[in-house]
């Protein structure tokens, strides 16, 4: 997997393409204030450092650090990915039967369907 640094859209910080044709690339985006990941077209997530005041690199490497620990779950098909006309979401395996009492389908990043 090659990962794409930077884009056309200067607040692009990475993009990781996807490995398989259910999905479309994670995009890695400097918002200023958060970095949002986009999971293809199942649904993003915001990553804010949120602690005590720290310096811009300390803020930085925190945020960095939250990113990679979801990044590595969902290479390792731990973490599941839905959608539903407009509203998607993400979590761990199973997690989707709580958001809602009709049946979805989920997928992980391999292209497999979650169990």
């Amino acid at each position: 997997m090659e990962i794409e640094f930077g884009g056309e859209d200067s607040s692009i910080i990475a993009t990781v393409p996807a490995v398989d044709a259910s999905w479309k690339p994670i995009v890695i985006r400097d918002d200023g204030y958060e970095v949002t990941v986009f999971y293809g077209d199942f649904t993003h997530d915001h990553y804010k450092y949120y602690g005590e005041d720290a310096s811009a690199a300390s803020k930085a490497q925190a945020i960095a650090r939250d990113i990679i620990e979801e990044l590595a779950m969902v290479f390792d098909d731990q973490i599941e990915f839905w959608r539903t006309g407009s509203s998607g979401g993400m979590g761990p395996i199973g997690s989707r039967k709580t958001f809602s009492k009709v049946q979805i389908s989920a997928k992980l990043w391999s292209g497999k369907d979650s169990p």
